[in-house]
């Protein structure tokens, strides 16, 4: 037997087995890299759908913030209110989200509303998504603190808002919606002996300053009378409130004037003994033109039956929201 003795191809052959050796550990380890690159795309592809599918909830939260606020003294809100999809689609094509009307559920009871959605993100070719509860809740109020006096954002009414002041002249006034505030004066001019003023408030008669009354008129307030300055006037002037009635201070004194009250009396916001007779029975009060003759006998138009305003909540939504992020 022959010893192999020919050591340059000896080295030359473990050189050629070293190379193959690398070359084939070279390229398991560049498809490992290649897999990982791959299987981290894909991640941060699914990553960036489900970031999707969050902006697609905070969405919907500030369209629900916006409804909450602009329905919040009303006495009922519709689901349907609720049942606003959000879409949106990046410039680049590449990522959206949506929440559509079927994936919107509304749940109504007394005093809270339960809103439900699933949004959908989505970016390039993957897709994650997400469910949310809202809790939007009626803070109602059955009475008032201890010296605050109601506005009208806490009553259910349809109002008439004066910036300024308000004159009203000889004649009849009433105003097309339930309440009246007044951020000024209210007065009332001097009614002539033919007819006088006759005053309608189907519902609250808010004034933030004074009450001038001048003669020969007559208020009715079919729900409360809020007044945060003084109270004046002169001859023949009646006053009916069939709700309560609220007064920085009970300046309204006269042996000719009549004030009617059929609810509580709040004098700087403290209820304080009602003196005042409840408003009378009937459509119409009549009084007399300063003699005894039939001709000089006047009268105030009431409406009947009372409509005092009530107290209403005030829906907030819970800060809380319930957040499901594994969703099928």
């Amino acid at each position: 037997m022959k010893t192999f003795k020919n050591e340059k191809g000896y080295a030359l052959l473990m050189v050629l087995m070293l190379i193959l050796l690398f070359t084939v550990l070279g390229m398991g380890l560049m498809a490992t890299n290649m897999n990982s690159a791959k299987q981290f795309n894909t991640k941060e592809e699914q990553v960036k759908a489900r970031h999707q599918a969050e902006m697609g909830v905070l969405h919907y939260q500030a369209q629900l913030i916006s409804i909450v606020e602009e329905n919040k003294n009303n006495e009922v809100v519709p689901c349907a209110k609720f049942l606003n999809e959000v879409a949106v689609l990046s410039n680049d094509n590449n990522s959206e989200y949506n929440v559509s009307k079927q994936d919107i559920e509304c749940e109504l009871s007394e005093d809270v509303i339960k809103i439900s959605i699933e949004s959908t993100g989505k970016y390039i070719d993957k897709e994650d998504k997400i469910k949310a509860k809202f809790n939007i809740k009626n803070s109602s109020r059955t009475n008032l603190e201890e010296g605050e006096l109601p506005g009208p954002s806490d009553y259910n009414d349809d109002t008439k808002v004066v910036e300024g002041g308000l004159t009203v002249e000889n004649g009849f006034y009433s105003p097309t919606e339930d309440s009246l505030y007044v951020k000024g004066d209210f007065k009332v001019q001097h009614g002539n002996s033919n007819g006088g003023n006759d005053i309608l408030i189907n519902r609250n008669l808010f004034i933030d300053q004074n009450m001038s009354i001048q003669n020969h008129a007559c208020i009715v307030t079919r729900g409360n009378l809020i007044v945060k300055g003084n109270i004046t006037s002169t001859n023949k002037v009646y006053i009916f409130v069939y709700g309560d009635a609220y007064f920085k201070s009970n300046t309204y004194k006269s042996s000719n004037n009549n004030f009617f009250v059929t609810g509580k009396v709040f004098e700087n916001g403290k209820e304080v003994r009602n003196d005042f007779e409840p408003v009378p029975s009937g459509y119409l009060y009549n009084y007399h033109n300063g003699s005894d003759s039939g001709n000089d006998k006047k009268t105030c138009p009431l409406p009947g039956s009372g409509n005092p305003g009530k107290l209403s909540g005030s829906w907030q939504i819970d800060e809380n929201i319930d957040v499901d992020y594994f969703v099928n």
